[in-house]
């Protein structure tokens, strides 16, 4: 590449030239070690922190103007929704620990689940589900009192029509019709009572229905079961076409979520002691991390240095290695080393 900076001194044209052919890399390398070797502690300061959240909430929060891009953006989406399913574009580096993440066998806290589910929503399902099987039942006694055995012994010998009115042909025709006449007073009586009875019990047994539910999702003999169910619900949201998801999103009103956000981060940029809490948050989290150093903090959350250090150094070097060949980052060196 030619020089942009022909006019450079003798002294800044060999630093850029060192910086070229390496002295970059190096400088990158030592800033990379000496962050890595800090402690975590030092890193970040609480109010500097504390000061970017509320500029952010601040932002989020100017009214209509946020709302109308994020309206924009939102909107934008909606209209370049491609065919196809999540799984054809979901890649299995986040495909696969999620799937092993949602499967492994919880137990959860049998509290705070009983609290969980014993909400009216959950009762209409149940109680819905309930009382239509106990109408389901007794319309099956109904129906077996309709077919009770003598009914049935009776049309099985043609007794009780117009060939069966003399002797036994008779009394087993008017045995026949009483049978008949029993088993309607039957069924009739039954389907009576059990349309108030069946209210009324499933009323007196929801609450040991709802604990019975939330035994059964904390019982730890079905914790693999239900961890392949949550397995289940991914694969099946992976295998749905995007077209359908996105008509399901719609059906939340994103923008009204919009509104809401934006009202939520007006009420924390301006409720009294929040920016002093997130201060508090920051200085806890780092007194936690004691002593330790960014490097060692890293190892011990599963992070491999090797990984991920080598293309960051990459990358800033390959930005840096731009800006040295700029007129203005020669004009820049041409300052510090005068004399």
């Amino acid at each position: 590449m030619a020089d942009p900076s022909p006019a450079l001194s003798p002294l800044a044209a060999r630093t850029r030239d060192r910086l070229r052919q390496g002295a970059l890399a190096e400088l990158v390398t030592l800033v990379v070690d000496d962050l890595l070797a800090r402690p975590v502690h030092g890193l970040l300061d609480p109010d500097f922190v504390a000061d970017q959240v509320m500029a952010a909430l601040e932002t989020a929060s100017e009214g209509a103007r946020t709302e109308a891009w994020l309206r924009e953006r939102i909107q934008g989406l909606r209209e370049r929704v491609p065919q196809g399913t999540l799984a054809e574009r979901a890649p299995d580096e986040v495909v696969v620990p999620l799937r092993q993440a949602l499967g492994r066998p919880i137990v959860w806290d049998r509290d705070l689940v009983g609290r969980l589910v014993d909400h009216e929503a959950i009762r209409s399902v149940f109680r819905d589900v309930l009382a239509d099987a106990l109408r389901g039942y007794a319309q099956k006694l109904a129906q077996l009192g309709r077919d009770n055995p003598v009914t049935q012994t009776a049309r099985s010998l043609g007794i009780g029509g117009r060939e069966g009115h003399r002797g036994l042909g008779a009394g087993l025709g008017r045995l026949k019709t009483l049978g008949e006449g029993l088993a309607k007073g039957l069924s009739a009586e039954l389907e009576h009572q059990a349309e108030g009875r069946v209210k009324e019990f499933v009323d007196q047994a929801m609450s040991a229905v709802m604990q019975q539910v939330a035994d059964h999702l904390c019982d730890p003999a079905y914790a693999e079961t239900y961890g392949r169910y949550r397995v289940h619900v991914v694969d099946t949201l992976l295998r749905t076409e995007l077209p359908l998801l996105a008509g399901e999103v719609d059906k939340i009103d994103p923008e009204q979520l919009v509104a809401t956000g934006a009202a939520i981060a007006r009420a924390l940029a301006h409720r009294e002691g929040f920016r002093e809490d997130v201060a508090s948050g920051v200085r806890a989290a780092l007194r936690e991390a004691g002593d330790r150093s960014l490097r060692s903090f890293l190892s011990e959350a599963g992070i491999d240095e090797a990984q991920w250090r080598r293309g960051i150094e990459e990358q800033v070097v390959a930005r840096g290695a731009e800006l040295v060949e700029t007129e203005a980052f020669g004009t820049w060196l041409e300052r510090l080393l005068a004399e």
